[in-house]
């Protein structure tokens, strides 16, 4: 099977950057996208963990770096410094990197194909001509998003579906261009609000929310709250982990590895999941290549690790974010500013240490 072809479905992030890592490697690769290989625009902001990830990152793939962080609760406010700045980048240019370097190291790309099923052995891909390919496809990466069509195919798991919407702004005065803004409003979300600075003049404020909520009018309030009038809005849809969500399972003769969204490999502290999801397709092809399952282990313990503090974090209320970021002493303001969010899970034992007073906290979390 070590010369066989790998058929990824999708062209996300997270199934580009496998089939560059594969082809590189020397494994015939092909990818199968439906909607061709331009998306819209989505503005990201990533940890510079992403460098332990992909070291060569290109610098033209940075938009714009945050140094850090303004926290809002309430009338409560706490500046969070950054020891290593964040990067903004837009999904569909460093997609588009992607691209170019999975077709320089050999991997084929077909645009314009839809998975359309199963028959038999093979995966059947049409296009909107009504032609149909039909590949052998044994080993397989899902990387088709949340609502994975290969998935259910398989009678897998899907993950949870989170709903994001933001909108493009100019930056107003009382915004720090090099900071970010969060605002935990709980009775809207459990998540957040985030404003994120794309350059010195414009941003993007958005939030993060459960299916049913009405996202759309929540951010129109929370915009003409602010007094900033939307040039653009940008939407989708986000996967949320969950433990019981496989990263390989060998099926009816294939083996198929959930990679990104399909796979779940989102931070649902945060909704963030450029940086796992691209962890998710370089454990994928580690494991093709016979490179072991350290990093798939790594990120499952984080991806973890993320899970279990959002089962506190949902629970709290405006009073419970407000005594929080009062209470957050120098130390543990200190430590959440040198811990990217992508190494949460080392992270935590770090701000429990210093500041043991936030056990409290947790605990109020889970009690409720």
């Amino acid at each position: 099977m070590s010369e066989e072809r790998i058929c990824i479905v999708g062209a996300s992030m997270a199934g580009l950057f496998a089939a560059w890592r594969l082809a590189a490697a020397g494994r015939p690769v092909v990818v199968y996208e439906r909607d061709g290989v331009v998306d819209g625009p989505r503005t990201l902001i990533v940890t510079a963990h992403l460098r332990r990830l992909w070291p060569d990152f290109p610098p033209q793939g940075i938009r714009h770096r945050i140094t850090g962080f303004d926290l809002w609760a309430g009338g409560v406010r706490r500046i969070l410094p950054l020891r290593e700045p964040d990067w903004v980048i837009e999904r569909a240019e460093v997609r588009t990197i992607l691209l170019q370097l999975a077709q320089a190291a050999g991997a084929e790309i077909r645009t314009g194909w839809a998975f359309a099923g199963r028959e038999g052995d093979r995966l059947v891909f049409r296009r909107r001509d009504g032609e149909e390919i039909r590949e052998e496809g044994r080993v397989i990466l899902a990387a088709d998003g949340a609502r994975s069509r290969v998935l259910a195919a398989f009678g897998l798991p899907r993950p949870p579906v989170l709903l994001l919407l933001q909108a493009r702004v100019r930056l107003p005065r009382w915004a720090h261009p090099e900071r970010a803004a969060v605002w935990f409003v709980p009775e809207d979300t459990p998540y957040f609000y985030w404003l994120i600075p794309e350059s010195p003049q414009t941003g993007v404020l958005g939030l993060a929310t459960e299916p049913g909520r009405p996202i759309r009018a929540l951010l129109d309030r929370f915009l003409e709250r602010l007094g900033l009038e939307p040039l653009a809005y940008q939407g989708g849809v986000a996967a949320a982990y969950r433990p019981d969500l496989p990263w390989r399972v060998a099926r009816d003769g294939h083996l198929i590895f959930p990679v990104g969204d399909a796979g779940g490999q989102v931070k649902v502290t945060t909704v963030g999941g450029t940086v796992t999801g691209l962890w998710g397709g370089m454990a994928a092809a580690q494991a093709l290549l016979g490179q072991g399952g350290g990093a798939a282990r790594r990120l499952r313990a984080e991806l973890m690790a993320h899970h279990l503090a959002r089962r506190i974090l949902s629970r709290f209320t405006r009073e419970d974010y407000e005594r929080l970021l009062w209470g957050l002493g120098r130390r543990a303001t200190q430590v959440l500013g040198e811990v990217p969010r992508d190494a949460f899970g080392a992270g935590a034992w770090r701000l429990l240490w210093a500041q043991p007073g936030l056990v409290k906290y947790i605990l109020r979390g889970l009690w409720r």
